[in-house]
Order: C-alpha cells, then sequence, then structure tokens
C-alpha cells in the first residue's frame, strides 16, 4: 500500500469524509514532508511537489477533519513546518527566511483570503507566488535585507 492508501484507511476509521477528501489531504500531508527532497530535473531546474489546494464540499463534507488528521500526522514528524494560523507579511518573511520549507494550514481558506486582504499584508500573496514558481527569494528595504532560498511551501 501507499501512504495515501494508508491515510485514507486510517482517517477513515475517525471520520466518514469523502474518499476524495481523505485521498487530498493524504496528498498535502506527503508533500508537506517529502519537500525539496522528492523532485524531478526539468529544463535548467527541479520541479517539486509543493502544493496548494483549496478542499471544496458542502460544511458537513468534514473538509476540516480530513485536513486535521493530516495535520496531526505532521505534527508527529515534521512539527517546525507548521505556520502559524495568522501572521503578518513581515513576520511571513522572516519565518520564511529562517525555515524556509513550511506547511500553511487554514481549515478555512477564507481565513487566508483575510489576512493577505489586511492592509499590513500588502505584497504578500504577490511573495508567495513568486516562492511557488521560484524558491529564491529578496527583499530590501531601509530597514535591512531578507532572502529566502530554496523556499517550499505547501497551502491548504
Amino acid at each position: 500500500m501507499s501512504f495515501i492508501e494508508d491515510f485514507e484507511a486510517y482517517a477513515s476509521e475517525a471520520t466518514d469524509a469523502p474518499q476524495s477528501l481523505l485521498f487530498w489531504s493524504g496528498v498535502m500531508a506527503i508533500s508537506s514532508v517529502v519537500g525539496r527532497n522528492l523532485f524531478m530535473r526539468f529544463g535548467d531546474g527541479d520541479l517539486v511537489a509543493n502544493t496548494w489546494m483549496i478542499l471544496l464540499g458542502p460544511s458537513s463534507a468534514h473538509k476540516s477533519t480530513s485536513l486535521k488528521l493530516a495535520r496531526g500526522i505532521i505534527l508527529r514528524v515534521r512539527p517546525e513546518i507548521i505556520f502559524p494560523e495568522e501572521w503578518t507579511r513581515e513576520l511571513l518573511l522572516k519565518a520564511l527566511s529562517e525555515q524556509p520549507h513550511t506547511l500553511m494550514l487554514h481549515d478555512e481558506m477564507r481565513t487566508f483570503f483575510s489576512l493577505l486582504e489586511r492592509e499590513y499584508n500588502v505584497g504578500a500573496m504577490s511573495c508567495l507566488t513568486t516562492l511557488f514558481e521560484e524558491p529564491d527569494y529578496r527583499r530590501k528595504t531601509l530597514a535591512g535585507e531578507v532572502t529566502i532560498k530554496d523556499a517550499y511551501i505547501t497551502l491548504a
């Protein structure tokens, strides 16, 4: 059996969430844990499995439960990669410069998008989308410089 099949079997004992939600929660978990350790050479760089996903379904579909079960496994294996649920752009940049491999997990994606809409987070989405495609990022201001190397962000 694969990890995802094992996760689906494990999670289906704890919830009656649809198999598709369990599958994608398993994909998120494995993507989060393996990071840049799993890659495929592609052109001049590496193609990695960083995953950004939104689980869709009615309120009774147990989306949050599926993600929490996956989060529990990640906490046992790589607790340092779980990013805080609330943050500022400055914290985002500082944290990613120190720990570029991270999981940004939100039970409700509305929470994530509302963070991005806050005035003090202007430019955060641009930074994140840049890091999705390009693992290195540099920002220089009068206050100082932040450099992020080998970023790997999983977003769910």
